[in-house]
């Protein structure tokens, strides 16, 4: 269930805001498609992206459902892994997910379940307001939050994590 995922990430992320849990959920649900509409230039923007980042020993990958993951590129680069060899990962993510609308719908619906309960820490009120605007404008997807850049800087890839895996086995 979405719910757990979200749950997870919040005990990882305690400031994550409202839209960074839409945006777990579209991710969950979409993938990576949205970046690789020209792949010359996803790879640059990950290449560069990868260079400006320091190497960290944060986990290498957190779940987010549906079988992917968000593989950290601070993690990657502190383990030698460049940005052409998880490009391919990446990639074949953005071709291969399938999300359907129903789906972040069902998702959308555990997280006002959630908050609903006091388990997320969100005004009830302020979250159906969200809700509504965002069911009206069509379930875009979302930027994370500014209070969720400042605090975690996220740099990560969408990938499939039993590719990823598959993957890690290689560079043993």
């Amino acid at each position: 269930m979405f719910s757990d995922v979200l749950l997870a990430h919040l005990e990882r992320y305690p400031q994550m805001q409202l839209e960074d849990c839409v945006k777990l959920a579209h991710q969950s649900v979409f993938g990576p498609g949205h970046l690789l509409k020209d792949e010359k230039k996803a790879l640059k923007f990950l290449t560069d992206e990868m260079a400006s980042c320091k190497p960290n020993d944060d986990p290498l990958y957190l779940p987010i459902g549906n079988g992917l993951c968000r593989v950290s590129l601070p993690a990657c680069k502190a383990r030698g892994i460049t940005a052409d060899m998880l490009f391919p990962l990446f990639a074949h993510a953005a071709k291969t997910v399938e999300g359907d609308k129903r789906d972040l719908m069902q998702a959308i619906r555990e997280i006002r379940d959630l908050i609903d309960r006091d388990m997320l820490p969100y005004d009830p009120g302020m979250a159906d307001y969200f809700f509504i605007q965002y069911e009206d404008k069509r379930y875009p997807l979302m930027h994370h939050s500014d209070t969720y850049k400042r605090l975690y800087a996220p740099a990560y890839r969408v990938v499939w994590q039993k590719q990823l895996k598959a993957f890690l086995k290689t560079l043993r």
